[in-house]
């Protein structure tokens, strides 16, 4: 599965270009990981990537569709193949964890422990995702717990659910950012 998802990325860095509407890069993706045997996860893309936003929209299918939206010369874009299982069911569902949380906006929270660290999620991360263990020594670990639950409760921050392949399969996934040119892109990383 892995090296089908390396193929289907690779097969897209070989054939983007500007103007490239986006269900074209889909049927690329599909295309390849069906020609191996697989299937790619119909529920989950690529993306725009903006200056200090990682999943900036547009989304970048992994599927063929009609998008009227065309990726265009300058613009940077993570494609991100999914690949599961013939049998599989080919979609993830939310499990209740998460591991990657973002802020959202500045609240009016009770505990001075909460009201830290919120600031220093606002202030280190604001639009990029982190981690909870990130933030463990800003407030003292007695009272990390409950101050990291309010932030959760009050829609501070939110939290990223883990994905799950609805029919349990295993999802093989690689990534790529690339920079679109006129007749091609750049491989950023």
């Amino acid at each position: 599965m892995a090296q089908t998802a390396e193929l289907a990325l690779k097969t897209v860095i070989d054939n983007i270009h500007g103007d490239m509407p986006l269900g074209n890069i889909g049927s690329l993706v599909e295309t390849t990981i069906k020609y191996r045997g697989f299937k790619p996860i119909s529920n989950l893309n690529g993306n725009s990537v903006g200056r200090y936003i990682i999943h900036a929209p547009p989304s970048i299918p992994s599927v063929s569709g009609d998008s009227p939206h065309k990726v265009r010369a300058g613009e940077v874009i993570a494609v991100e193949p999914f690949v599961t299982l013939p049998d599989a069911i080919a979609r993830v569902d939310d499990m209740p964890q998460a591991t990657i949380y973002s802020f959202l906006k500045a609240k009016s929270v009770k505990t001075d422990a909460a009201k830290k660290l919120l600031k220093h999620i606002e202030t280190n991360f604001h639009t990029l995702p982190f981690a909870e263990r990130w933030t463990i020594s800003v407030v003292p670990t007695p009272h990390h717990k409950a101050a990291f639950k309010v932030l959760l409760s009050s829609k501070a921050i939110m939290g990223y659910p883990v994905f799950v392949e609805a029919s349990k399969k295993p999802v093989a996934q690689v990534e790529h950012t690339l920079l679109i040119k006129e007749d091609g892109c750049e491989v950023l990383t």
